[in-house]
């Protein structure tokens, strides 16, 4: 017979390790459901994240007009050529130039154009971007092109060499509509617009590493516009070094409107 104080002992301790069980399940569960709740937020937030998007302003400290400017010809050319300086980031940068620097290296550079626009480049256009790329290009679009643009496709690709240099020109209207929207990768560079009709007026741009143009209506038409050579590159009096430049181009598509019935302007497809 076993005694009633270890029958009750006994009892004591299976009710105690019982509870103990059932408090243990109760309270892994609550943390379960704890996780739970904080993954479902993080996953709000992170998604909330990804749908954030910057306000970006342009920057026309990067914009320096020589000549003589009437009022209404400075802020239509002020509207039409805007630049948005850290566009994108290093890391994104990086992921670019991941994507499309192996596929350039094949290539060789080039230094005659049909036009004679340019030289030292090489270029390709891409249909498809990897998913990071493709987000980037998609927040160019967004702020580049107004709502229901018809948008080429094709994201042209241009990489000019050190030593390399685009002359003024203006780009052919049957290759691209009224707005060039270039994201230029690898190094700083002057971009210098000449009025067609006044060639005194020009404006000078600076384009830094990272940083994102957008040219369109009378900047795409009443202007020439080149890449100042590494040896003329210079903004508002002071050197500006420019090494190897790639920039990745969105354009969008012509329409009757962006051909005025001249035919043509000079220049090929968009090259800044």
């Amino acid at each position: 017979m076993v005694p009633y104080c270890l029958l009750h002992w006994k009892r004591c301790v299976l009710t105690s390790f019982n509870g103990r069980q059932r408090l243990g399940k109760r309270l892994f569960n609550s943390v379960k459901q704890g996780n739970e709740q904080v993954a479902r937020s993080s996953k709000v937030q992170c998604s909330n994240a990804l749908h954030h998007e910057k306000s970006y302003q342009a920057d026309q400290g990067s914009l320096v007009l020589h000549g003589n400017w009437s009022k209404e010809t400075r802020a239509t050319v002020l509207q039409d050529m805007l630049v948005f300086n850290d566009f994108i980031t290093e890391s994104e940068e990086e992921c670019i130039m991941g994507e499309i620097g192996p596929y350039l290296k094949r290539m060789r550079y080039e230094f005659d154009h049909w036009d004679d626009a340019i030289h030292g480049f090489r270029e390709t256009e891409r249909p498809q971007w990897n998913p990071e790329n493709a987000r980037v290009l998609d927040r160019v679009r967004r702020l580049a092109f107004p709502v229901g643009t018809a948008q080429l496709r094709h994201v042209h690709v241009l990489d000019l060499a050190g030593d390399g240099v685009i002359k003024p020109h203006v780009d052919s209207r049957r290759f691209c509509g009224s707005v060039i929207a270039g994201l230029s990768l690898l190094s700083d560079a002057v971009m210098r617009l000449v009025s067609c009709a006044e060639p005194e007026r020009r404006l000078d741009a600076l384009l830094g590493r990272r940083s994102l143009y957008v040219m369109r209506n009378s900047a795409r038409y009443d202007y020439t516009h080149e890449i100042l050579s590494a040896s003329l590159s210079t903004f508002a009096e002071r050197r500006v070094p420019r090494g190897r430049r790639v920039s990745v181009i969105c354009r969008n598509e012509p329409t009757a409107a962006d051909d005025d019935g001249d035919g043509p302007a000079p220049g090929g497809p968009a090259a800044s």
